[in-house]
């Protein structure tokens, strides 16, 4: 195991920093998350639309919306929607505001990011139910989205990985236009796990474990609800199919082996998988690529995959 210089320096810092502490509030958390997201990730970049909106679920609960397309022609096309990840508890539409567009910048179809209830206020299942029920609105290719809808391709990263898995395990066959690919981003696919990376990598690196549990504790504050399928995927009984997948684990990452399994399984149940493991790299990358900068290497080659993949079964 070799820790990647740049992986390296970031982790010095940090446990030079208020980063290294322990869990604090979540109110705290929020704003903090959004503060090292504005160094970690940078600004978002050009890109030729973003819009925000809302959708409207379970009557009149609005959850924000921000569509982005940089094609000079905005037409039929696929849709990928993001989950963005923060422990179920943190993270909205401006922490993964420059992911989103660099996704859409480099695989050119527009992306719909939507901003699902967190915990605790709204514990699980209340943030699946969210991303279930926006995907199905998006899937009428309603007005806001601009242009008739192809496809839907669902993504994520850690927790919104955790979420774009469950959407595609609940709605592979229950949508009026084909379910093309999923990527998921070192998501966490069993909450019930407790060895083998999780303890490795539970300390000095991220999430640290009393971010984890308190992640976990905060989702699932019932105990039971963690071997529910839609709280940990890994431990749904049919894999058969899903989607075509794009997969990223990474080396040091507690989630590791959990995302390992999620590639066996759908592997065994006949799914096509991509996956691609960044070695000495840590968990959050992809959102960290101003202070990491290797990780834009690792994003740049699952979304040439991802496009490829899509471009395969479009």
């Amino acid at each position: 195991m070799k820790i990647r210089d740049d992986v390296n320096q970031f982790l010095i810092e940090r446990r030079k920093g208020t980063q290294a502490g322990g869990v604090i509030d979540v109110v705290t958390a929020r704003q903090d998350l959004r503060a090292f997201t504005k160094m970690s990730d940078g600004p978002r970049g050009k890109i030729a639309c973003v819009r925000n909106f809302e959708v409207y679920v379970a009557g009149e609960v609005a959850l924000g919306a921000r569509l982005y397309d940089d094609r000079s022609v905005m037409d039929t096309a696929p849709l990928l929607i993001f989950f963005h990840g923060g422990g179920w508890c943190l993270g909205d539409l401006e922490t993964h505001d420059a992911l989103c567009a660099e996704i859409a910048r480099t695989i050119r179809l527009p992306v719909l990011a939507i901003d699902y209830r967190l915990a605790p206020e709204h514990p699980f299942p209340l943030p699946v139910e969210d991303a279930l029920a926006a995907v199905r609105w998006a899937a009428q290719a309603p007005v806001e989205i601009g242009h008739p809808i192809t496809g839907i391709v669902l993504a994520g990263d850690s927790a919104g990985g955790t979420i774009a898995a469950v959407c595609a395990q609940e709605l592979s066959k229950a949508l009026p236009i084909p379910l093309l690919a999923q990527f998921l981003m070192y998501p966490s696919t069993d909450l019930t796990a407790t060895t083998g990376s999780i303890q490795e990598f539970g300390d000095g690196f991220m999430p640290s474990h009393a971010a984890r549990i308190f992640a976990i504790n905060a989702y699932t504050p019932i105990e039971s609800d963690r071997q529910d399928p839609k709280a940990s995927p890994l431990l749904a009984k049919d894999f058969r199919g899903l989607p075509p997948t794009v997969l990223l684990t990474c080396e040091l990452d507690p989630m590791r082996d959990e995302g390992r399994e999620y590639v066996m399984r759908l592997q065994k149940s006949g799914v096509k998988v991509i996956h691609h493991e960044a070695e000495g790299q840590i968990h959050g990358c992809c959102a960290m690529r101003q202070i990491i900068p290797s990780a834009q290497a690792d994003l740049k080659l699952c979304l040439s995959d991802l496009r490829a993949l899509i471009g395969g079964v479009t």
